[in-house]
């Protein structure tokens, strides 16, 4: 693990921020409400349900995520793999590739959630019918739970790409 390039997990994670990035503040702008799922249950509870075509926006949002989520991972353990060649170790695959994924979730975390959509709050992120809900945007705890999450999803899913990169 001593070979680990920083600047290429620099590089590595500003496109998976910008892949990932570009189509939650996409889908966010187009329509919020396909994101309830991952609002406060407090907000959640304020709103109605969703409505057939905004399930098939989540779908497709979600698709495009897990999409670019694929590629690009498929195409970082490749170039790991090509760059590397045999000292490609798993433990240096795995690192490099989490390390590249937290830096997406702490994009998401700190840009994304604080900054967007806490902070920020352009009209388009604001959801109709939560405004008699105490702090909807508001909840900081919620922000780092779901940070902490996804420190474990991470690995979770850099693992297999580590493995093929060593493969």
């Amino acid at each position: 693990m001593d070979n680990l390039s920083f600047q290429q997990i620099l590089v590595d994670g500003l496109l998976l921020c910008a892949v990932m990035g570009g189509v939650i503040i996409t889908s966010l702008y187009i329509n919020v409400r396909v994101w309830i799922q991952d609002f406060p249950k407090a907000v959640q509870a304020a709103i109605p349900p969703l409505t057939d075509n905004e399930k098939r926006q989540r779908f497709f949002f979600a698709g495009l995520l897990l999409i670019g989520l694929f590629v690009v991972l498929t195409f970082l353990a490749v170039r790991l793999r090509a760059s590397y060649g045999d000292s490609l170790t798993f433990g240096t695959a795995l690192l490099h590739l989490y390390l590249v994924f937290q830096m997406f979730n702490l994009f998401d975390a700190v840009i994304i959630d604080i900054v967007l959509i806490v902070l920020i709050r352009p009209k388009w992120v604001v959801l109709p019918g939560i405004e008699n809900v105490a702090h909807p945007y508001g909840d900081f705890n919620f922000q780092v739970i779901n940070y902490f999450k996804g420190l474990i999803i991470g690995f979770v899913l850099s693992a297999p790409f580590a493995l093929l990169a060593t493969l």
